[in-house]
């Protein structure tokens, strides 16, 4: 019942690129190779699975994300980056102020 009125992951990647001010595509088709983070990819993730349930292969698969075990590792680091550096939880919450109807 709590799932019928989430927001699509599309509708949570087009706010987190929003709230980062990167563009929807740097989420959906990161950079790839040693050095490269993308945080707003994975606060997209986290917030998909955290604050909306959606499963790690539903996140995997809207993602192109190989093997679900991918998001859980990104979901765990934006958890750690959270203890570091709790600033991060002011643009977690406004992205998901912005999502909640």
């Amino acid at each position: 019942d709590r799932f019928i009125s989430r927001p699509s992951i599309s509708s949570i990647i087009e706010t987190t690129s929003n709230e980062f001010g990167v563009s929807e595509d740097s989420i959906l088709y990161p950079k790839k190779g040693r050095g490269m983070t993308n945080t707003a990819r994975k606060v997209a993730m986290y917030i998909a699975h955290r604050k909306y349930g959606y499963l790690l292969s539903e996140i995997a698969l809207a993602l192109q994300i190989k093997h679900y075990g991918g998001v859980a590792s990104a979901i765990s680091l934006i958890n750690e980056k959270i203890e570091k550096m709790p600033e991060i939880l002011i643009q977690i919450n406004s992205i998901m102020k912005r999502l909640d109807p």
